[in-house]
């Protein structure tokens, strides 16, 4: 794992030499960003983590209902249009999640009964735990 070392506003100012350590941290820094290397800042909601948002399909849900992340997978959404007239689905584009996620929209299958086209509607998640 890199090293975290914060960089100086007077190691960079216009007077500053290049210095070996300071090439080191410039080298290091963001590895150890990445890693979470302990100091260094964290990268807000990485994908999956919590507080992340997943554009999904799972099980049926009204906005606030949390579900397992195991019953969600990302997608992606499409539009395709056809004689029978238009049509606005998702498709599936990865694995199940990890964690508990929260509705932040609607996700009804029922609501395309009938039109006679394999549906996956899709909703926006965000991950609670």
């Amino acid at each position: 794992m890199a090293t975290y070392r914060a960089i100086a506003a007077s190691e960079v100012d216009a007077d500053s030499p290049v210095t070996a350590t300071l090439v080191s941290a410039l080298a290091e820094n963001p590895i150890a960003i990445a890693e979470g290397a302990a100091g260094a800042p964290r990268i807000k909601y990485l994908a999956g983590t919590v507080g992340s948002l997943l554009f999904g399909t799972g099980p049926d849900a009204g906005y606030g209902a949390v579900v397992a992340g195991s019953t969600l997978k990302p997608s992606g959404a499409i539009h395709s249009v056809s004689n029978l007239g238009s049509f606005t689905g998702a498709f599936i584009e990865g694995a199940a999640q990890a964690g508990s996620w929260q509705c932040l929209g609607v996700r009804n299958i029922a609501g395309f009964a009938g039109t006679g086209t394999p549906v996956l509607p899709a909703t926006l998640w965000q991950r609670l735990a």
